[in-house]
């Protein structure tokens, strides 16, 4: 992967920003939708999704803003987090 300029590091930051506030806001719809698998979100929706990070990431190298995708993985199950 090559390296960013700083105006087009900014935009890749912003568009992240922009991709994991979507994610925040749908995540439960799309943990319905995609209940146990990885998904990628970029540009307001998901665009790729897959049972594994390694299928995931293989998937998403193909896009051409793939350094500005959001990956999660999302489930309904509760989450248990320990501090």
């Amino acid at each position: 992967m090559e390296l960013l300029e700083t105006e087009e590091l900014k935009e890749c930051f912003d568009r992240s920003a922009k991709n994991m506030r979507y994610l925040i806001d749908h995540y439960e719809e799309l943990a319905k939708k995609y209940d146990r698998k990885w998904i990628a979100v970029c540009d307001g929706g998901v665009v790729e999704a897959a049972d594994t990070v390694e299928k995931l990431t293989k998937a998403v190298r193909r896009h051409e803003h793939s350094e500005c995708i959001v990956v999660e993985y999302v489930t309904t199950e509760p989450i248990a987090m320990f501090f």
